[in-house]
This record gives structure tokens, C-alpha cells and sequence, in this order.
């Protein structure tokens, strides 16, 4: 929800040019806030990628992994909604009550992510395996007790961090940095039912 929110915020204040400095920010902290909510119950696990991830190399049991997996997709999809409810006037005042998926006035990526203009859909998948693989990767480095030792209290900064080093800043350009699956497809089919229509899965 925060992470949709800092979307609404910089498309619906027009604040194009800041927002490649300020979106990474948004959503590294938003993870770092979810972990700090959730840690102590699930293990910070807000993304399915990361919860598949761990149950394959078996620190989660596999039982788990479907129930955390409805909870994750539930869980952006309230998002979703929470992030329209409080930017639904100021979306609609600011772009004269057109909600479009393309051209300058589109507001459809405060919900989903979408591929930058020439980028392929293979160039994509190639994106998304990559950068999450990276994410799993730093995100077992910071939790392996035998590597660093990272304090407890400071791992969720830590994966935060690592969540804005890739989102953005590193593999951001060819699709905008997903990196959860949850995160981008929930949102996008709350958007696809308020209004924005099916483009937005196009």
C-alpha cells in the first residue's frame, strides 16, 4: 500500500523527473516497513518469489507455501484498493477523469509495472529472472548466520536496501523492477477492474 501510494504521489504531483530518485526510496522502505511488521510472524515473507525461493532450498516448509501465497496476493490487492481510495480524486482532478495505461497521462503504473518502450517480452523474463535471483541471493547472505551475522533488529534494513539497490537504481529501466510477483499482478488486476480496463494486461 505505501509502495502503490509513493507511485500516486509522484504521478498524480507530475513529478516525473523525480520520481526515478524517489520511487526506489519508497519502495525500498515500504519492504523494509513490511518486514518490521511481519518478521516475528512469517519471516518478513512479502514476496512469492522470495517464499518459492526458500522453500526450494527447504527454510520453509512446503506446506506453507500455498497459504503464504494467498496471503501475499490478498494482501496486495487491499493494497490496491486502500491506494485508490485515498488518490482516487486526485487521480481523477488531475488527468480530467481519463484513466489510460499509455502516453504521457497514464496512471496506470501506480498499480502495475510495465516494459519501457522496444524492450521485449523475452528481455523481460531475462530481467525478472536476474534481478530476483540477485534478491534471493543477497536475501540469503544477509539471513545465514554463518556469513555476517547481521544483527536481527537490522536485517529488514538490510533486504530493504537490497530491494532499492535492484528495484530501480540497477534493473529498473527495462520494466520498472517487479520483482514480486504479487506486488505487480494483484494491483494490476485491481486496476483492470476499476477502471483502467484490460491494457493494462497488454
Amino acid at each position: 500500500c505505501i509502495g502503490c501510494s509513493g507511485n500516486a504521489y509522484v504521478t498524480v504531483a507530475k513529478e516525473g523527473a523525480i520520481a526515478h530518485a524517489v520511487g526506489p526510496w519508497i519502495w525500498g522502505l515500504s519492504l523494509t516497513a513490511g518486514i518490521y511488521v511481519c518478521g516475528g510472524v512469517s519471516g518478513g515473507h512479502v514476496n512469492p518469489a522470495v517464499t518459492l525461493g526458500m522453500a526450494s532450498i527447504g527454510k520453509l516448509p512446503w506446506r506453507k507455501v500455498f497459504h503464504y501465497f494467498l496471503a501475499q496476493y490478498i494482501g496486495a490487492f487491499i493494497a490496491a484498493v486502500i491506494t485508490y481510495v485515498v488518490y482516487r480524486e486526485a487521480i481523477l482532478y488531475q488527468f480530467d477523469g481519463k484513466l489510460l495505461t499509455t502516453g504521457p497521462n497514464a496512471t496506470a503504473g501506480i498499480f502495475g509495472t510495465f516494459p519501457a518502450p522496444g524492450i521485449t517480452t523475452g528481455t523481460a523474463i531475462i530481467d525478472q529472472i536476474v534481478s530476483v535471483a540477485f534478491f534471493l541471493l543477497l536475501i540469503n547472505a544477509i539471513t545465514d548466520e554463518r556469513n555476517m551475522a547481521c544483527p536481527k533488529g537490522l536485517v529488514p534494513i538490510a533486504i530493504g536496501m537490497t530491494n532499492l539497490g535492484l528495484l530501480v537504481f540497477s534493473f529498473g529501466y527495462n520494466c520498472g523492477g517487479p520483482i514480486n510477483p504479487a506486488r505487480d499482478f494483484s494491483p494490476r488486476l485491481f486496476s483492470a477492474m476499476a477502471g483502467w480496463g484490460t491494457d493494462v494486461f497488454s
